[in-house]
This record gives C-alpha cells, structure tokens and sequence, in this order.
C-alpha cells in the first residue's frame, strides 16, 4: 500500500483505530489472542475497488490476513478446510 501524503496516514489510522474486528468473520484479534492463543491473527485494511487504490473511507474495508488473502482471490485452508470466497 502506498501512502502519499500524512493525511492519507491519518485516515487510514482513524480507520483501523476504529474498526477493531474483520468485516468478513468477526474476529477481533485483540480478544481472541487471550482466548486461543494459537490464532494470531492481525487486522489489514483491504481495498474494495482495488484497481482505485484510494485511501478514502468509502473504499476500505477491515479484514483479518486470511480473510484479506481470500478477498484478493487466492484459496485459503484454514483448521483443514478451504475458507468460502467473499
């Protein structure tokens, strides 16, 4: 992701500062690393329209790294099972 100016920071800080769980499966890494502390999971902000790439609030979602990796297409196993498509 390329950031090109401080506001562009300051709006993605804002955002992630308040989206604390992924959009796709609920999870808030934050809570689930004291409750199943094999599932490190960290939140990414996802571009919706990717080809955009604007850092703009109405094209930016909150999702987990496997969440984040099925959104951009890739086939993701996870726990021995293949996660849905988004």
């Amino acid at each position: 992701m390329v950031i090109r100016n401080t506001e562009e920071r300051r709006v993605l800080d804002r955002f992630a500062k308040r989206h604390v769980f992924c959009w796709a499966c609920g999870i808030n890494p934050a809570r689930q690393r004291d409750l199943l502390h094999d599932d490190p999971r960290k939140l990414e902000i996802h571009h919706i329209a990717k080809h955009l790439r604007l850092h703009e609030i109405w094209n930016l979602s909150r999702l987990c790294q496997l969440c984040h990796r099925v959104a951009e297409g890739e086939t993701v196993k996870y726990r021995g099972g293949p996660i849905p498509s988004l």
